[in-house]
């Protein structure tokens, strides 16, 4: 399993690239969380049904709502930017934060349950993703709305 966000870490002055690329994450995230057969059990707990589901929406609504986002980005005034925290130091915070995230999630993956280290991954996506739909006039919810549903299916347990 790769590593997600890693590379937005490596940013010395995040800007709008780089919020392309944490979009690009989220959705690779998504899909991997979705499609993916190394984590797919304790999410879904053998409900095929719902799986489907989920990846029937992810290739029909997600991955296009995710590029609306992606599209919008270049028009989101510098102002907005600055006052969300999506580049600057600010962002590269965020970013170096949930690479953290994401190694500690691959590390302890399998050893303990879903729940601490995933929620904490998807929290830390959370925070980046409100703000910049927020920056966006909203477009993008769509994205933020499954991400919630996938974390809410996780075991706590």
């Amino acid at each position: 399993m790769r590593h997600f966000f890693v590379d937005l870490a490596r940013s010395r002055q995040p800007g709008l690239d780089d919020l392309e690329l944490f979009v690009s994450e989220t959705e690779a995230l998504l899909r991997f969380l979705v499609e993916g057969k190394d984590f797919g059990q304790p999410l879904w707990r053998g409900d095929d049904y719902l799986r489907q589901l989920a990846a029937d929406s992810l290739s029909a609504d997600i991955i296009p709502a995710a590029q609306e986002l992606k599209n919008a980005i270049r028009s989101i005034p510098e102002t907005e930017l600055k006052r969300h925290g999506l580049t600057g130091t600010a962002a590269r915070f965020k970013y170096n934060a949930i690479a953290k995230l994401s190694r500690n999630w691959r590390r302890y993956r399998g050893k303990y349950t879903v729940g601490g280290t995933f929620r904490s991954l998807m929290q830390g996506v959370e925070a980046v993703l409100d703000s910049l739909i927020s920056a966006a006039g909203g477009t993008g919810g769509l994205l933020k709305e499954f991400k919630e549903v996938i974390m809410a299916l996780a075991p706590t347990r």
